[in-house]
């Protein structure tokens, strides 16, 4: 339904206005982008887009989108056309096999029958029904993986589709014959707040002997899982204080070194020194957490990675790769998908952007990687190597916005900024950042950098130092005094809200949990 302009806000709320302007949506956020006639009067300037032109740019997008999906729908058919055929054929197998089962039995087909005759038909007839239940079993469990199949491409399709549902926010404008109004781009919105002070203060310190390599929140910050050398551990959090639920979870050999919660629902996965990754699903109106089949790697699981849908789960291994899994949540299952190869030891960490086309991974070979997804694919494939002019290596790797990559070297506190120029990232020299103890070396993995959009706050560890950089208006603000762990063995990480940051390490052998303030 075609919305009626008279009844729009503009973005600053004026009473009694009605919405002349759409800005450039590369720049502002939905709701950001309507004006009126009051926000032009108070900012004079330079250009502005008519509705007209967005009108024009969404039919592009549209159909760009219309195209996307009639091509993965294309797919999808041309795949069940195959799997018919298959079908068809296992089907076809199970009627000649009982066709042959029937002629079998009719055989012999005798009136009178002497004591020994009787016993050899009996046995006879045993001997084929048997054969004949073996092939149908075999048969049924070629139907059974089609149907599995059949329902895995109709979950892939139905999340493919799923990702375009935003585009409805996009609905037609009424047209509206206005004059050309100049109006600076980004003049409306000079009233935003400048940086602001970010403190942090340490309200709890709760002790855990067992070494805690990875932790993590589920959505609401109401739940954290924690690594307790080859366990997990389950604890409530509320109002900041950390509370242990008395729930372990047990499933790996050795230690735990990864956990990644869902955004969704009560599930999360472990990755562990044995090789393998575990989904853990809690049970409903119940403490306990059900486990998914081990899936080994065949390598040690030093990341993990989500997507927005979570029907993806990506992992980085001791020897350079980085698997695929696709992922059914409800279900608790996961299934290898495919594997990105290029880099030649352990990953150190994987993001992912905004609109999820581009991957990138940084590893102990020195090499950083973008990998992209283009609109008709459903794999990502290598793009390019990031410069490395440090030539050095680096374990923390991490997606600010759509076209801006953080990555912090090992030998050295620096974070080096990459901006997306054309098709390539290029170093931005001039962006670097130097941390506080410059020339200390990082000395371990895991912990990874951590962006929270909500805050618009940068979390990234380098050797016994946490920091909390703010990143507001495309710069960081690097005057917030790190948190000193005491040691470079620290693990960590922030709830959703941006709110409580809790790290473990191994000087205290304890959680300590920080409440940050944003001023």
């Amino acid at each position: 339904m075609i919305k009626d302009v008279n009844s729009m806000e503009c973005v600053f709320k004026h009473k009694d206005c009605s919405v002349l302007m759409v800005l450039d949506k590369q720049k502002f956020k939905l709701k950001e982008r309507l004006i009126c006639a009051d926000c032009l009067e108070e900012h004079k300037g330079n250009q502005n887009i008519t509705l007209n032109d967005e009108l024009e740019k969404l039919s592009n997008q549209i159909n760009t989108l219309r195209k996307q999906n009639i091509y993965e729908i294309d797919q999808f058919t041309k795949y069940l056309y195959k799997l018919k055929e298959n079908l068809i054929k296992v089907v076809d197998i199970v009627i000649v096999n009982s066709h042959q089962c029937k002629d079998e039995l009719n055989k012999n087909n005798e009136d009178s029958w002497d004591e020994e005759q009787l016993y050899l038909e009996a046995e006879r007839i045993n001997k084929i029904n048997k054969n004949y239940q073996n092939k149908l079993v075999s048969s049924v469990s070629i139907i059974k993986q089609i149907i599995n199949i059949i329902e895995k491409e109709t979950d892939n399709l139905k999340n493919v589709l799923e990702e375009t549902i935003y585009y409805e926010e996009l609905k037609p404008i009424k047209k509206v014959q206005v004059n050309p109004i100049e109006c600076p781009i980004g003049s409306i919105f000079d009233k935003r707040p400048p940086q602001r002070e970010i403190t942090y203060h340490q309200i709890q310190e709760v002790y855990q002997e067992q070494w805690c390599f990875a932790l993590a929140f589920n959505k609401q910050g109401s739940i954290m899982a924690g690594a307790s050398k080859k366990d997990i551990k389950i604890w409530n959090f509320e109002k900041g204080q950390l509370r242990d639920s008395g729930v372990t979870l047990k499933g790996h050999n050795l230690d735990v070194t990864c956990i990644i919660f869902s955004k969704k629902m009560n599930w999360f996965i472990t990755g562990s020194i044995d090789c393998k990754i575990i989904g853990w699903k809690k049970m409903i109106n119940s403490i306990y957490w059900e486990p998914s089949q081990p899936c080994d790697t065949q390598s040690i699981v030093w990341c993990l990675l989500l997507n927005q849908s979570e029907n993806l789960i990506f992992s980085g291994h001791s020897n350079g790769s980085i698997k695929v899994w696709t992922l059914n949540t409800d279900k608790n299952q996961l299934m290898f998908h495919y594997q990105l190869n290029k880099h030649s030891k352990h990953i150190g960490q994987m993001s992912m952007n905004e609109d999820e086309t581009q991957l990138v991974s940084c590893s102990d070979d020195k090499t950083i990687i973008v990998w992209e997804k283009k609109a008709n694919e459903r794999r990502f494939k290598f793009k390019q190597v990031l410069e490395n002019l440090k030539n050095d290596n680096g374990f923390r790797v991490c997606f600010l916005n759509k076209d801006t990559i953080a990555w912090c070297q090992e030998n050295q506190g620096s974070i080096h900024i990459y901006k997306q120029e054309v098709e390539k990232f290029v170093d931005k020299k001039e962006l670097q950042i130097n941390l506080k103890n410059l020339d200390l070396k990082d000395g371990q993995s895991l912990f990874p950098s951590i962006y929270n959009k909500a805050k618009q706050i940068f979390i990234i560890k380098h050797n016994k130092y946490v920091n909390i950089l703010s990143y507001q208006n495309q710069s960081f603000n690097v005057q917030i005094e790190p948190i000193d762990c005491r040691s470079c063995k620290n693990y960590g990480n922030i709830t959703e809200d941006g709110n409580y940051l809790i790290v473990w390490n191994d000087q205290t052998l304890s959680f300590h949990v920080y409440e940050l303030k944003y001023q």
